[in-house]
């Protein structure tokens, strides 16, 4: 599994549009065997930045609240969101990175639990979350 996580500096963004790098996280066997930080090219189309996820063959997006263009652009490429509201301490980050290693899709949340979907697609959360 390859997840991708957009960064400026230190800090999880919420989409890559605004991202001027990507942690870039390889899982084999329960376990991470790669981390690199990747530098994006200055487009910022969601075109582009989609092709490069799928040249990447990313399985999972790591963010902060997603737009929900980018959820649903992501979503119809096969590409899971996972995402946290507000900034992503760097135990968050690495418990959800244990959790992604183990196989756990973590559920994404805006702090009520109570709420989210079985299936844990970030993008039918996001709508349940914004008209219920």
């Amino acid at each position: 599994m390859k997840v991708a996580i957009p960064m400026q500096q230190n800090d999880v963004r919420s989409q890559l549009a605004e991202a001027p790098e990507v942690m870039v996280l390889e899982i084999e066997s329960d376990r991470e065997v790669a981390r690199q930080r990747v530098f994006l090219g200055t487009s910022r189309r969601m075109s582009d930045l989609l092709a490069w996820l799928r040249e990447q063959s990313i399985d999972v997006v790591v963010c902060t609240r997603p737009s929900p263009f980018f959820a649903k652009s992501l979503s119809q490429n096969g590409i899971d969101v996972v995402w946290r509201p507000g900034k992503l301490a760097d135990a968050e980050l690495e418990a959800i990175i244990a959790e992604l290693a183990v196989g756990v899709l973590p559920c994404c949340h805006d702090g009520d639990d109570d709420e989210a979907d079985e299936d844990g697609s970030a993008w039918q959360y996001y709508l349940a979350a914004q008209t219920g």
